[in-house]
């Protein structure tokens, strides 16, 4: 396999899949739609709209190229259907791509989370997104805290700076998180930035937004988060308030975004989570409903009855196909299931099954009937 890609099989498939679930139905329960959009864009609109540095991150082949996150297709796509009603509130969840070095917990290929409210200046909206991510997170059992920030008080320390300047600043202090406070010095320094801003950002409080910025002092005042002066982020169409999600414990960006501007619509909220950042972070424990049937003779007409009826009742059945010995069988079945069934010819006459533990290597025989009826009590995990 490649490197900076993951991929998912068995567990590890489910267990993505209730995350994507879980963040899906918060996503749902605010009254949010979905908006599922290809994964090519205009090479073009996304040059446009990601700012220098993504820019040399952007997949792409003639005219086209991978989208590298959720926004700008939202914002492409609003920009072409005029007559939706505003705000549009709206969600995406899949797989974003940025040409950049794989290293941990850093990928090519990975899977974002997104709400939107295009077309709201109201902090509300603002105030609702983050809420709708802390929900999402609290219910996976991720412990977070909220960084904020807000570019009006950025533009305003840095307003001294040409905007070509502006913008290579704010690039460079963006990773100070990654490579610390001296890394930033040396790459101002080497840039032939003046390091004043940079000496600001670094004592500022909200006492000091206030002083450059009274309309991003009220709004900071709002948001249940810790003051952050040198989170920037580094896309180059926030304008307002951004904020990013760190998980606790690990100090690992799980999640970001603010208000933002595009496409001629300049009053836009938003906030990501990394699915594949918060993947290793949640503890998953699944309720085991699956079961594996072996037979052996002439009972696999007998052995596919079973399983349908199992499968009718919401159970998992995994039904032996291939001709082979009872003994491969549950070799098989020991590295998957915790109980298997068994049948043979004479379990087909009585109507019975053997039920086998894998784990403890224990059996009973039961009726057809007791089992069916049952099922919680000989087949549930927390039930043996």
């Amino acid at each position: 396999m490649i490197g900076g890609v993951r991929e998912y099989f068995d567990r590890d498939y489910r267990k993505l899949k209730y995350i994507l679930d879980t963040v899906e139905s918060v996503y749902r329960s605010y009254g949010y739609i979905p908006l599922e959009t290809s994964i090519f864009e205009s090479l073009d609109v996304l040059t446009k709209k990601g700012g220098e540095e993504i820019r040399e991150q952007i997949f792409h082949f003639q005219r086209l190229g991978l989208r590298f996150d959720h926004t700008v297709p939202l914002m492409r796509f609003v920009s072409e259907n005029r007559d939706l009603p505003r705000p549009v509130k709206r969600y995406s969840i899949g797989k974003v791509y940025r040409n950049e070095d794989p290293q941990r917990m850093r990928y090519i290929e990975f899977i974002q989370a997104d709400v939107d409210v295009v077309g709201s200046e109201s902090i509300n909206s603002t105030l609702e997104v983050i809420e709708i991510a802390s929900e999402a997170l609290r219910r996976l059992g991720i412990s977070y805290r909220i960084k904020m920030n807000d570019r009006r008080f950025l533009n305003g320390v840095v307003e001294e700076l040409d905007e070509s300047t502006r913008l290579n600043f704010f690039r460079i202090v963006d990773k100070m998180d990654r490579f610390g406070r001296e890394w930033v010095e040396n790459e101002l320094e080497r840039n032939r930035i003046p390091t004043r801003p940079f000496r600001i950002l670094l004592d500022a409080d909200l006492e000091t937004v206030k002083s450059y910025s009274d309309a991003a002092y009220r709004t900071l005042s709002n948001i249940d988060g810790v003051f952050s002066p040198t989170l920037v982020r580094g896309l180059d169409y926030y304008t307002g308030e951004i904020f990013e999600i760190v998980s606790e414990g690990l100090s690992l960006s799980i999640g970001g975004g603010g208000r933002y501007s595009m496409f001629d619509e300049p009053n836009n909220v938003g906030i990501s989570i990394g699915i594949s950042r918060i993947y290793d972070l949640v503890d998953y424990r699944e309720s085991e409903r699956s079961v594996f049937i072996a037979w052996i003779g002439d009972s696999y007409g007998y052995a596919r009855e079973i399983a349908r009826l199992l499968r009718d009742s919401g159970r998992v059945v995994e039904l032996n196909t291939e001709s082979r010995s009872l003994r491969k069988q549950l070799e098989y079945a020991s590295k998957r299931y915790r109980v298997c069934i068994i049948v043979g010819n004479k379990e087909q006459t009585q109507r019975k099954v053997v039920l086998r533990d894998m784990v403890r290597s224990e059996q009973i025989e039961l009726g057809l009937d007791d089992l069916l009826q049952n099922q919680s009590k000989y087949l549930d995990d927390n039930n043996r």
